[in-house]
């Protein structure tokens, strides 16, 4: 027997343990984000699946997530696929009072988020009608279950993957400009207290005796719990129970972005803070944080162990790493962390890359459709997405959620946090100075009317009068596309009606884009969700169709003013 030297015993086995490590650790050594080639690779497969097969799903709640996932991945609205969805959406609605809802809360939920996705404005008939239906639908103990024709108490119990959903299509549409009535919150975070066991788990199924308030669970899961605390943290954020340690977070990241806290500026008007206040405060009414604070912190020390669960077993799996990440970016939003490979997105970034199949879909319970959307939208944070659209966020290492940057400022102390965002206060002040300095937008230069185009709506309603409204007409005649699109832009953003008739007539503009925009001003003004959509360009009688769809918004505007005479085409 040959006996080896100690140490070259000792390098054989640090090499062993060298190639071992190598070998093995590939998978959990990889840290993914958003961007990492394998994720886009993945979501490219998953959303070529669900342009290709996304139509032919039957279902409301299942065409609508196939929609979200493409728009939220940079689909148009005239995107077939979204169409489609948008056309099933309203075959639903049959009245601000009547729907035909198939799996009636899912449905309604996953429609309302997609609309509030695409335009709010655009979309307010059937945003309302469906907001309606949610707080109409929702039962006595708070939740939203099964129903018998419209009796929304015939089911024994309440159902906590609606419950999730309804949720969710209540703080899309509260964070689009429709308020969600106190008593609907109130009673939907009653009910999560009273549905989580003692271990920090939520079931399918909870029911409330009426009478003597006994409760009774049916099958906690590891989705029903995921499902059950994304509805506590989409509640303490509508109740505003996290805005301090929130607020103090930003501060403190903008701080250590600037290494000098003294620079730290938060503007905010008193009248904004005010509203925001009085908004959350209404919400909250008499609820018990000390309570909510409880199943938080017991949902998450659960969900913190055995959030990976045992692979593949659960039925709806994929519907579950939806809630999942839903849960973590309203946990995340709720602490005031921000970070863009977490472990879990690892853990569920490398199992959807591996477990993908060849065609780019993804299948388990909800069918290949339902399933790919879901996969693509955690792949891509698609709540993530949505949180960034609607709320300040924390800002860690120089760059803002999402990927938004900084502003291109070479002075730290030129950086401030204002309504949310961070702007360059040079710029800011520049934008004021340019409002300042424009008498009649007739006579300024084109660069100027460019500059002004780029500006939100929001910063040009005192500026835009009547006076330079009409000045901004001036410019739909010039030579150059580029500047006649970015007038129709100002008169969009002005939202007057008064200029439906000039955008009428640049419907004859030889250019198409020039023709899309008049008509996408005409829907924003009028808002008219529903106005016919325009053809494609290249579209089979595309003459006849634009013309009937101008004759549309002539007989509109006749309406409303019945002295309108139809001007030649691209005169004003």
């Amino acid at each position: 027997m040959i006996t080896l030297p100690c140490q070259f015993r000792l390098f054989i086995l640090w090499m062993t343990v060298i190639l071992v490590s190598a070998c093995c650790g590939t998978a959990t050594a990889q840290r993914y984000t958003t961007e990492h080639p394998d994720v886009l690779r993945a979501i490219d497969k998953g959303l070529g699946y669900l342009e290709q097969n996304g139509a032919k799903e039957s279902r409301t709640g299942g065409i609508a997530l196939a929609a979200l996932a493409l728009v939220k991945n940079g689909a148009p609205e005239n995107h077939r696929v979204v169409q489609q969805a948008v056309a099933k959406i309203r075959s639903c609605i049959k009245s601000s009072r009547e729907f035909e809802f198939d799996h009636p809360i899912y449905s309604a939920s996953l429609s309302a988020v997609l609309l509030c996705e695409l335009d709010p404005n655009l979309h307010q008939h059937d945003l309302a009608a469906i907001s309606f239906y949610l707080q109409s639908t929702q039962r006595w103990d708070g939740s939203w279950s099964y129903m018998t024709g419209n009796d929304v108490n015939s089911h024994a119990s309440g159902d906590m993957s609606m419950t999730q959903n309804a949720l969710m299509a209540a703080w899309s549409l509260h964070n689009s400009g429709y308020p969600i009535p106190a008593t609907m919150l109130n009673r939907a975070a009653n009910f999560l207290i009273l549905a989580q066991d003692n271990q920090g788990q939520f079931p399918y199924q909870t029911a409330i005796a009426r009478n003597s308030g006994t409760v009774s669970h049916q099958g906690p899961s590891l989705g029903m719990t995921a499902a059950g605390m994304s509805g506590v943290y989409i509640c303490r954020n509508m109740f505003d129970l996290d805005a301090n340690v929130a607020a103090r977070v930003a501060a403190s990241n903008l701080a250590m972005i600037k290494a000098k806290p003294e620079v730290f500026k938060k503007i905010e008007s008193d009248e904004d803070k005010r509203r925001r206040m009085a908004s959350a405060e209404a919400l909250r009414g008499n609820f018990s944080k000390a309570r909510f604070d409880q199943i938080t912190r017991s949902g998450d020390y659960w969900l913190e162990r055995n959030y990976r669960g045992t692979g593949q077993s659960s039925g709806w799996w994929h519907y579950y790493l939806y809630a999942l990440e839903r849960y973590e970016t309203f946990r995340d939003l709720a602490e005031g962390h921000s970070d863009d490979s977490p472990d879990w997105y690892n853990w569920v970034a490398h199992h959807l890359i591996t477990t993908q199949k060849a065609d780019g879909s993804w299948s388990s319970s909800g069918g290949a459709v339902p399933d790919t959307a879901f996969s693509v939208l955690v792949l891509c944070r698609s709540t993530r997405k949505a949180v960034e659209q609607h709320i300040a966020d924390p800002v860690v290492g120089g760059t803002m959620r999402g990927g938004r940057g900084l502003p291109v400022s070479a002075d730290a102390d030129d950086i401030v946090l204002r309504d949310g965002q961070l702007v360059s206060l040079s710029e800011l002040q520049s934008s004021q100075s340019l409002l300042e300095r424009i008498d009649e937008l007739s006579t300024m230069d084109e660069e100027t009317l460019l500059q002004l185009s780029r500006m939100p709506a929001r910063s040009l309603q005192s500026f835009l009068t009547t006076d330079r409204i009409q000045g901004a007409r001036f410019w739909l005649n010039d030579a150059d596309v580029e500047v006649r699109l970015a007038a129709m832009d100002l008169l969009a953003k002005s939202g007057d009606v008064k200029n439906a008739p000039a955008l009428i007539a640049a419907m004859s503009d030889p250019e198409y884009a020039v023709v899309e925009a008049a008509h996408e001003a005409l829907k924003r003004i009028s808002r008219n969700a529903k106005a016919l959509r325009l053809p494609a360009s290249d579209a089979r009688n595309f003459s006849d169709q634009l013309e009937t769809i101008r004759k549309n918004w002539q007989d509109w505007y006749r309406g409303i003013d019945p002295t309108y005479t139809a001007a030649p085409p691209n005169e004003n």
